[in-house]
């Protein structure tokens, strides 16, 4: 189960902070697991209501090949399809295209909405990519957007050209354009977002990130916006990560500038990381103007994550589960209303020493004192919950 380097920035105010893309993330530690599924809540009536969840499917060499979104019907459960992408790979596990799905509630079918392709150079890097929606009056494909990337000699990417299509001149126009520069340790350093002005037949300053770093970790993100009044660059938003003691980053603080050029804070993402550095959940919060209120949170669940032992409640469906009792000598018992196919029960190194079906309790008397892994596992083998226990004398 692989994880997902999510652009989870991915949607987290895509509208305030500009044209977020694939070139501008930012990596810290490679992780040692991918998640089959990821949860996602928003925060209202004081608690955590889950509100969406994602499966995904890989192939041999770990790539992603399929994500299911799921949605709560209404007005609640049972959960019901919402979209779905389905990759393709080449040789070299170079993404080749992403097909995008939607469910049709009248039809029970999958309806094609858009599907992106790639195309690669002698030295991997992605030199084209194509956007095409769907019309299903037709049943036809039809052209949406294209980019065309440029490399510096160390292969760094320079320059992407976007284009938009007009299906009424059956034609390309010019619609942005990116340039990016990068500092000696090859890390990105800014790039400037330009629009085209088809009345004027020029290319107009939109926006710009700077980037700063420490160790090659990202620090700081500003971004700025173009004054047309005054001719200059503007701050308008920073981003200051903060990393733990293995890099990871586990805090992402947002700030916006006022007009008097203060920065206040907007919303900050706070990250958790099991044992061997995998992300297991996020969850961001925005500023009320004293204080932090809750917003979402995504839950990453796999069975490979090896969780640090807490007696703390969890955050894993933490209020339509109960385990008890943490610790215990001879017996876990389980109190849900959800639905269980399975309970399994896995060591710190990630093997299953026990298995059981739709029990509420489960026998530890024989295992060794320790901590271990207990997993909720539904009819499609997706995991529900997966909690911390300890087994005591």
């Amino acid at each position: 189960m692989r994880i997902i380097l999510l652009l989870i920035s991915f949607f987290f105010l895509s509208n305030t902070f500009g044209q977020f893309n694939r070139e501008q993330t930012v990596y810290t530690n490679t992780p040692t697991c991918y998640p089959d599924s990821t949860y996602f809540y928003i925060w209202s009536n004081s608690s955590w209501s889950l509100n969406q969840k994602y499966f995904y499917t890989y192939d041999s060499n770990n790539n992603l090949t399929s994500q299911l979104n799921k949605i709560i019907g209404s007005p609640g459960p049972p959960w019901v399809n919402s979209s779905k992408n389905t990759r393709t790979y080449d040789v070299n596990n170079k993404l080749l295209s992403s097909l995008r799905q939607n469910w049709n509630n009248n039809s029970n079918t999958w309806v094609n909405t858009s599907v992106l392709s790639h195309t690669y150079n002698i030295n991997g890097n992605a030199t084209f990519d194509l956007y095409e929606n769907y019309n299903s009056a037709t049943n036809s494909w039809y052209y949406s957007s294209k980019n065309t990337y440029t490399y510096d000699l160390n292969n760094n990417l320079s320059l992407r050209l976007s284009d938009e299509y007009d299906t009424l001149t059956d034609s390309w126009y010019p619609y942005s354009k990116i340039t990016y520069t990068f500092d000696v340790s090859n890390n990105l350093s800014s790039y400037v977002l330009q629009i085209w002005d088809t009345a004027n037949n020029v290319w107009l300053n939109n926006n710009k990130n700077n980037y700063s770093y420490l160790n090659n970790s990202l620090i700081t993100y500003t971004q700025q916006t173009w004054n047309f009044i005054t001719n200059n660059w503007k701050d308008a938003v920073k981003q200051t990560l903060t990393y733990d003691g293995n890099n990871n980053a586990i805090v992402d603080l947002y700030e916006v500038q006022t007009p008097i050029q203060t920065w206040i804070n907007y919303s900050k993402t706070i990250s958790a990381y099991d044992i061997n550095n995998n992300n297991t959940n996020k969850y961001s919060q925005s500023w009320q103007g004293n204080y932090w209120v809750n917003t979402y949170k995504y839950v990453y669940h796999a069975n490979c994550f090896l969780f640090p032992v807490s007696l703390n409640e969890d955050l894993y469906l933490s209020n339509q589960i109960l385990i008890y009792p943490n610790p215990s000598r001879s017996e876990i018992f389980i109190k849900t209303e959800l639905n269980y196919k399975s309970v399994r029960i896995i060591d710190v190194f990630g093997k299953t020493v026990s298995m059981v079906g739709t029990e509420k309790s489960v026998d530890i008397s024989n295992l060794n004192n320790g901590s271990y892994s207990i997993q909720l596992i539904d009819e499609n083998g997706f995991i529900l919950l997966n909690k911390a226990i300890i087994k005591s004398n």
